[in-house]
C-alpha cells in the first residue's frame, strides 16, 4: 500500500507539471530533470524516479508519454511489469480502488502463469454487497441514436482477417472447463456446447414438462413453451398459425405424425377424428369398371354360400382382421363402392325379370278378358239356343195335344 501511494503522488505530481508547463508556455526541457530518486529514463526525459529495487520507475517524456517501468515509453501511458515467476501470484498490472471500500477494486492482470506470456485480464473484484462487480458501459448522446450501429461491440479477430477456425468467444464459470456459452466463426452459437451444429445449439436437460433446454415465456409471464430435441410442451393450449392464414407443413422430409401414440402409418390417431368434410385419394381408382359390358358379377346364390359359411362379403376384410390392422378407408371406400354397383346390376336383373312377369302378367288379363267376352257371347248364344229348344218343346207338346 505504501508502494501504491508513493507511485499515485508521482503519477500526479508529474500530471500537474505537465499540466503547469502547458498553461503557463513554458517550453519542455529536452534533458531530464532529477527528483532525488536517481537517475532519468533517458537522454529525452523531462522527468524521472528511480527507488532503489525498481519498485517505482516513473519516466515522463518530451512527447507528454508516462511511462511506468519503462525506460522509453511507447504510448501515452506504457507500464512494464518487471513479472513474477510461478507458482507466485498473478502479475498485476493496474489496480484501482477507493478508500471507503478496501474490499472493491479493479484489476488490469496477466491471465497466465507461463512465463514469457501475456494474456490481459480485466478483473472486477466486488466485496461490500452481492451487486455486480463489473460492469461495462457503453454511452451515446440522444442526438446520435439514430443509426443501425452497435453502441458496444466485442471483436474477435485474426490479424488482418477475420478468424476462420478457433472460437469467437466464450462465457465460462471458473476455467473453460465450464463452459456455459459458445460462437464460432461462422457464426452459431452454443448453450451449454463448444461445438454448436447451428445458429443456435442449445444443449440441456430432457423436457420433463417443468424444465427444458429452452423456455418461451408470454410478457406476463403466464404462458411458458418447454422445448427440446424432440419434444414440445406448452402449459395453456399450444397453436400453430394462431395470426396468419400461411400453410401449415408436417413430415415434408418423410417419417409419419402420430396423435396420442407412436404412428405406424402416415397419420395415426388414439381417438376420435372430426371433420366437416373428409377427402380420401383413392388408391386403386374407381368402380366404373363394374357397368362395363362383359363384367361378370357375383350371382346371388355364390354370395349366399360365402356369407353363411365366412359371415362377410367376398372382397371385404373379416371383423377379425379389421381389429387387426385397423380399416382402410380408401380400400374399403372402393369395395363397397363396387358392392353397391354391383347390387345395382342386380336390382337391373330383378327389374327385367319383373318387367316379363308384368308383361305375362298383362297377357293374362288380356287373355282372361277376351275368354270373358267369348264366354258372354256363348252366354248369349246358350241362351238363345235355350229359348229355342223351350220354344220347341212347347210346339212338341201342343202337337201331341191334338
Amino acid at each position: 500500500m505504501k508502494t501504491l501511494k508513493l507511485l499515485s503522488f508521482a503519477v500526479c505530481f508529474t500530471l500537474i507539471s505537465v499540466s503547469v508547463y502547458g498553461l503557463v508556455g513554458v517550453p519542455i526541457p529536452k534533458t531530464p530533470l532529477h527528483n532525488g530518486f536517481g537517475k532519468a529514463c533517458n537522454q529525452t526525459a523531462m522527468d524521472a524516479w528511480q527507488k532503489s529495487g525498481s519498485d517505482i520507475r516513473l519516466c515522463w517524456e518530451i512527447y507528454d508519454n508516462v511511462g511506468i517501468g519503462v525506460d522509453s515509453t511507447t504510448a501515452k501511458l506504457d507500464i512494464l511489469d518487471s513479472g513474477t515467476t510461478f507458482p507466485t501470484p498473478l502479475e498485476k498490472i493496474i489496480r484501482t480502488q477507493l478508500s471507503d471500500a478496501p474490499g472493491d477494486f479493479f484489476e488490469i492482470v496477466n491471465g497466465t502463469f507461463l512465463p514469457g506470456q501475456y494474456i490481459p485480464v480485466l478483473r472486477g473484484h466486488h466485496e461490500t454487497d452481492n451487486r455486480t462487480a463489473l460492469f461495462i458501459l457503453g454511452e451515446i448522446l440522444p442526438a446520435n441514436d439514430d443509426s443501425t450501429r452497435p453502441v458496444v461491440t466485442f471483436d474477435a479477430r485474426r490479424v488482418g482477417a477475420p478468424v476462420q477456425t478457433r472460437p469467437l468467444f466464450s462465457w465460462t464459470s471458473f476455467g473453460s472447463s465450464n463452459t456455459k456459452m459458445t460462437m464460432l466463426p461462422n457464426g452459431n452459437l452454443g448453450i451449454n456446447t463448444t461445438s454448436p451444429g447451428a445458429k443456435l445449439h442449445v444443449v440441456g436437460p430432457d423436457n420433463d414438462g417443468t424444465i427444458a433446454p429452452i423456455k418461451i415465456s408470454s410478457n406476463n409471464n403466464t404462458q411458458h413453451m418447454l422445448l427440446d430435441g424432440n419434444e414440445i410442451d406448452a402449459n395453456v393450449t399450444l397453436f400453430l398459425n394462431a395470426n396468419s392464414s400461411n400453410d401449415v407443413v408436417l413430415v415434408n422430409g418423410g417419417g409419419d405424425v402420430g396423435f396420442g401414440m407412436s404412428p405406424l402409418y402416415k397419420v395415426d390417431v388414439a381417438g376420435t377424428v372430426r371433420a366437416c368434410t373428409l377427402r380420401v385419394n383413392l388408391t386403386g381408382g374407381g368402380c366404373d369398371y363394374v357397368f362395363y359390358e362383359g363384367y361378370k358379377k357375383d350371382e346371388l346364390s355364390v354370395v349366399k354360400d360365402f356369407t353363411e359359411k365366412y359371415h362377410h362379403l367376398p372382397g371385404v376384410e373379416s371383423a377379425k382382421e379389421m381389429i387387426k390392422e385397423g380399416l382402410n378407408v380408401s380400400n374399403m371406400f372402393t369395395t363397397l363402392l363396387k358392392k353397391i354397383e354391383e347390387i345395382f346390376l342386380h336390382l337391373f336383373d330383378f327389374d327385367k325379370a319383373l318387367q316379363g312377369l308384368n308383361d305375362a302378367v298383362d297377357n293374362l288379363f288380356e287373355n282372361d278378358n277376351a275368354m270373358e267376352m267369348k264366354i258372354g257371347t256363348l252366354e248369349k248364344e246358350n241362351k238363345a239356343l235355350n229359348h229355342k229348344v223351350d220354344m220347341l218343346v212347347e210346339r212338341i207338346v201342343a202337337l201331341e195335344e191334338k
